[in-house]
């Protein structure tokens, strides 16, 4: 009986002296680096801490451990002591890919992927697990370890929206991170600059290098002496990943022989500071799109377009670009809502989405081509193309509507009038009915 007392009192002792160098230890292991201040509120701020060997400077992304011994990667933005002494560090934690992709329908993100939220956290400095290296897409295609993470996209309000994370202080700090002039001569252009949707670049295919993409992208640049210019406004096509087919509206800076220096015009700097600012290629023909319907020879940077929503008259297979997300998206229309509040259902090819516009954020859609617009072809039979090629086993059901005199759901579940222009007959819409009932349902 004395043996077992015995053992019971030097297991409590063992435990009370090694929870004391446990505390012992995470309290000596944090050690602030660099001259404090203080801010108005009387508040002692320090620009850096040591943790064991490891320097952690603020504007810096860190692993952070919560007590349930789970790690999560996040932006630091102070370290302070609060009112009873205790280090602490102010933060911006990101959210994983499986958090977010629940909660935000066909968002598909990559595997490493992370999204930033507006919160703010201040925890324990003991609780920095160490430094964290988070990419935008192009810094990630080109200098990624395995632990790297990529992120381009905020997380706000069970939505999802564009991030410039190179935009954040200290993001060029990061040693993966590539020299200004690469940044200037980036491969492929992203929102925002080398980051950026929701910088967004275009996934490298496997296998395929940084310096085939290179010379790729020579192939495809072409000159322009009259356009564009400094000081004109002009549309920036975004053909990455998350914000493929986007045209958003910038004005010219200034320029470098391929190069152009661009001012956004509906994209603010994180810090709310002002427009964001970006650098993209002078001269570049856009890639072939999916539909077949664009004009080949495309470029990338072309004039704001004179016409507006008021000119469109759509119709089914009619090309379009939709305002939405800050920026103009190329899509097509596949079916007119005819009801009090007529809306038009459009299919967004870059991103495989179907949704609903009123028609105010709806105008026709045209191409610049040879320093001139040209109109794009109506493409009349988007149904039974969307049906037979984009997504065969199984097929693609768009969203329920019936033609002209027939009852329709529109995007809140209420019913509303739909008509279309594709002139089938009764026979071929019953027949189309009962396809459509035949397959499964897989619809944004």
């Amino acid at each position: 009986m004395n043996n077992f007392f015995l053992l019971i009192f030097e297991t409590i002792a063992s435990l009370q002296i090694k929870f004391k160098i446990q505390k012992s230890t995470q309290n000596q292991d944090i050690v602030w680096t660099g001259e404090s201040w203080f801010c108005s509120n009387q508040v002692k701020h320090y620009p850096a801490c040591s943790k064991g060997s490891t320097y952690i400077p603020v504007h810096s992304f860190v692993w952070i451990l919560d007590d349930g011994k789970k790690s999560f990667p996040a932006y630091v933005e102070d370290f302070f002591e609060d009112c009873r002494g205790q280090k602490m560090v102010k933060l911006r934690p990101f959210l994983s890919a499986s958090e977010v992709e629940p909660l935000v329908p066909g968002l598909n993100p990559h595997s490493r992927e992370v999204f930033i939220t507006p919160s703010r956290l201040e925890i324990s400095a003991r609780h920095v697990k160490g430094p964290a290296e988070v990419l935008t897409p192009k810094h990630f295609l080109q200098h990624s370890s395995a632990e790297s993470l990529v992120s381009y996209r905020e997380f706000v309000n069970n939505r999802v929206r564009p991030f410039a994370l190179n935009e954040l202080s200290g993001y060029a700090d990061q040693p993966a991170v590539s020299s200004r002039e690469e940044e200037i001569m980036g491969i492929v252009y992203g929102l925002p600059a080398a980051g950026g949707p929701h910088d967004t670049v275009m996934w490298l295919k496997r296998g395929e290098t940084v310096k085939k993409r290179l010379k790729k992208a020579k192939k495809v640049e072409v000159e322009s002496e009259s356009f564009p210019k400094v000081g004109e406004n002009v549309e920036i096509l975004c053909q990455d990943k998350g914000v493929k087919g986007c045209w958003f509206r910038c004005k010219v800076l200034s320029m470098l022989p391929k190069c152009l220096r661009v001012m956004h015009c509906d994209v603010s700097n994180v810090d709310g500071s002002g427009q964001l600012e970006d650098w993209v290629p002078k001269a570049r023909v856009a890639y072939p799109d999916v539909l077949e319907m664009r004009c080949e020879g495309r470029l990338t940077v072309r004039p704001w377009p004179h016409w507006n929503s008021s000119d469109l008259a759509a119709e089914v297979g009619t090309a379009v670009d939709v305002w939405w997300y800050s920026g103009w998206w190329e899509a097509v229309v596949t079916g007119i809502d005819t009801s009090e509040q007529p809306k038009i259902q459009v299919y967004l090819p870059g991103e495989q989405k179907f949704l609903f516009f009123e028609r105010k954020d709806v105008r026709a859609s045209k191409d610049w081509v040879g320093e001139q617009w040209v109109d794009v072809k109506p493409k009349l039979d988007i149904l039974s193309f969307l049906n037979s090629h984009l997504n065969p086993l199984p097929k693609v059901k768009l969203p329920q509507f019936t033609y002209s005199g027939g009852v329709g759901r529109s995007e809140n579940g209420s019913k509303s009038e739909l008509s279309s222009s594709s002139g089938l007959n009764r026979k071929k819409k019953q027949r189309h009915d009962r396809d459509a009932n035949d397959n499964s349902i897989i619809a944004e």
